[in-house]
């Protein structure tokens, strides 16, 4: 079921939680693009289903600098913290793109 209104989506973390969203929002046209430390999950995730689309991300600021929206769904602060603040191989925003885009939390 397409939604009409087509987003570029990240998903951080591709366990329980992202990955049900991820799949969710990819069978309603969504174009998603997740990320796991675990690269084998996120690749699992991406074969679980032939009738959608998932990109795999190397890293997080891929999400940071491709998507409109990124979630993360993360086991605690901890990798949150190392998501906003970490190596900047770790971040979801680099310098340049912090400045144009501003998480919100919900």
């Amino acid at each position: 079921m397409n939604i009409g209104l087509c987003m570029n989506i990240g998903i951080i973390g591709t366990s329980l939680m992202g990955s049900q969203i991820a799949l969710r929002l990819a069978l309603r046209g969504h174009k998603v693009t997740v990320f796991n430390w675990d690269k084998s999950k996120a690749e699992k995730l991406r074969s679980a289903n032939s009738s959608i689309t998932l990109n795999v991300a190397n890293q997080p600021s891929d999400i940071g600098s491709n998507c409109d929206i990124a979630l993360i769904c993360v086991k605690d602060y901890e990798v949150v913290s190392n998501v906003r603040w970490g190596s900047p191989a770790a971040r979801l925003y680099k310098e340049k793109v912090r400045a144009k885009k501003k998480p919100i939390a919900v």
